[in-house]
């Protein structure tokens, strides 16, 4: 899937920062990072009111076809972005800033 389907799209990258943006009201993805990409910092950022993934993954490595994050198959990776839109929602902060201790008692549920 080779589409222009995000506000920011990095392609075929490295050593990039992306920190304290906002990224909102698109029916795309905010953040896309695709083919070949090395050591991107997505951080602090503000994702709201999009129709995709607020952050996508996809890509190949130099000379590989398509990666597949830890063998996963694209609707495993969708179910556990969808998880974790779900319970940052659920906390109303970012990811990243969960604490073991939010993230032990939402699965307590």
């Amino acid at each position: 899937m080779d589409e222009p389907d995000a506000l920011l799209r990095i392609r075929n990258a490295s050593d990039i920062i992306i920190q304290n943006c906002t990224f909102t009201k698109s029916g795309g993805t905010g953040v896309r990072v695709d083919r070949y990409g090395q050591n991107i910092l997505i951080a602090n950022n503000k994702l709201s009111y999009l129709g995709r993934n607020a952050i996508g993954l996809a890509g190949r490595g130099p000379g590989y076809g398509d990666v597949k994050l830890q063998g996963k198959s694209k609707s495993t990776i969708d179910a556990y972005s969808r998880a974790v839109r779900r319970i940052k929602d659920h906390y109303d902060c970012c990811p990243d800033k969960l604490t073991k201790e939010q993230l032990e008692n939402y699965f307590e549920k």
